[in-house]
């Protein structure tokens, strides 16, 4: 319950107060009988200020608050019942209203008031200087290495096939960390296929460059790659027999995939590859024969090889 008003009945006391209590504790003219029997009405009269007594309930337990309208302090009072906390709390009103009275002067002496549980709020001491956290250094890249190597393998076309390719790369590896990293690949590759036509014999040679980017992935000494693969070079053909020949030279483009993998021992990888291609820029030749004859080779829209590698990495920490 909540009251407001004159702490006398029908007199007009300049003191004023608000009781806050719930069901079962001492009642406002109860409270206000205690207050009148501890405080003489003169300190009640010259007293302008206006007094809050709060009290709560809490895990079968009462705690009482008294707080004045001029103090921004508070008295804090937990007991074990209700009228315990009414009673000191009434003994604090009695010390603020009339400084000078004792409690033990009152017509009705009551116990010296328990000290409270709670203690008075602490002012927290100044932060000193916050010290940041160091940081982390900053993450070294891998060393990367650059190698060079030769190798051969079959292939079945542009030229006759089969036919006998022959290779040379530079390959820069990158790794992003023991696993995982990337390489870059510039080549060279050189082939040439035969094909009988008749009393004839058509002869083709591919002189070409190669350019490939993979993600790579290393476990050990293993290593695996697979990414698109790009090819641009010359295509010659040359056809011969008892008395004519005739020869061209066109431009050739594939584009398509190249798996790898290999084993790297000492700075020593030796690498097996495959690779697949679509013909960019087929060709169909013709041969001319005595006698008006024709023979007709066409480049494969579709290209396989495989072969292996041999490559020394030469350079670290590039």
């Amino acid at each position: 319950m909540s009251i407001a008003g004159p702490a006398h009945g029908e007199e007009q006391s300049h003191a004023r107060w608000v009781y806050e209590a719930p069901r079962g504790c001492p009642s406002q003219m109860e409270v206000d009988r205690a207050l009148r029997a501890r405080v003489p009405a003169s300190a009640l009269e010259s007293d302008p200020r206006t007094f809050v007594i709060q009290i709560e309930e809490h895990d079968g337990s009462f705690v009482g608050r008294l707080t004045f309208s001029n103090d921004v302090g508070e008295r804090v009072v937990e007991e074990r019942t209700c009228e315990e906390v009414v009673d000191a709390l009434l003994v604090f009103t009695t010390i603020a209203l009339d400084p000078s009275r004792s409690p033990v002067q009152t017509g009705n002496a009551a116990p010296a008031p328990p000290s409270p549980s709670r203690p008075p709020p602490v002012a927290p001491s100044s932060p000193g200087p916050r010290s940041e956290a160091p940081k982390p250094p900053p993450r070294r890249r891998l060393p990367a290495t650059l190698g060079f190597g030769a190798g051969a393998g079959i292939t079945s076309g542009p030229v006759p096939a089969p036919a006998p390719v022959f290779t040379l790369g530079a390959t820069f590896r990158q790794p992003f960390s023991a696993e995982r990293g990337v390489m870059l690949r510039l080549g060279a590759k050189a082939t040439r296929g035969e094909k009988d036509v008749s009393s004839g014999r058509l002869d083709a040679y591919l002189v070409a460059g190669q350019v490939e980017v993979a993600p790579t992935i290393t476990w050990r000494s293993l290593s695996f790659s697979g990414g698109p693969g790009v090819t641009l070079g010359v295509l010659s053909a040359t056809g011969q027999d008892i008395s004519a020949a005739r020869q061209s030279s066109a431009f050739w483009a594939d584009v398509g995939a190249v798996l790898r993998a290999g084993v790297s021992v000492g700075g020593i990888r030796f690498e097996g590859y495959a690779s697949g291609a679509a013909a960019l820029t087929p060709r169909t030749y013709m041969l001319q024969r005595p006698f008006g004859e024709r023979e007709v080779h066409a480049t494969s829209p579709f290209l396989v090889a495989v072969g292996g590698e041999l490559a020394i990495e030469l350079g670290r920490g590039l």
